[in-house]
């Protein structure tokens, strides 16, 4: 069955700085933890799972890199920070080139030269 409501039944207000609207910020520390926390022991850490466990389980924390990247990068183009927003723009489809998220907030940006 379905059923078409024509009106909003709820309405959802996000706080400024919550979780549910992170910022540059908050994308950075995931970022940090990430990147410099995990990877660099990630073999050690994770020795118990097969080389091509490894494998798989890197490239998906690259994928969220790149996920990340994009979606700091939307935020700092909010922030007014154009520049730094463009670099991560660009990393971001570096780390994750199929992530459609990523290329359709790049388009967004570029649209607001």
């Amino acid at each position: 069955d379905f059923a078409f409501i024509d009106k909003a039944l709820t309405w959802t207000y996000k706080h400024q700085g919550s979780a549910s609207t992170p910022n540059s910020d908050w994308y950075e520390a995931e970022r940090h933890v990430l990147e410099d926390l995990t990877l660099p022991a990630f073999d050690q850490t994770y020795q118990r799972f097969t080389p091509a466990e490894r494998i798989r389980y890197r490239g998906m924390i690259q994928k969220k890199l790149g996920a990340i990247s994009s979606l700091q990068a939307e935020a700092l183009d909010k922030e007014g920070r154009r520049s730094e927003a463009r670099t991560l723009h660009l990393r971001a489809l570096r780390q994750s080139p199929t992530r459609k998220g990523a290329w359709l907030r790049l388009g967004k940006h570029l649209t607001r030269l």
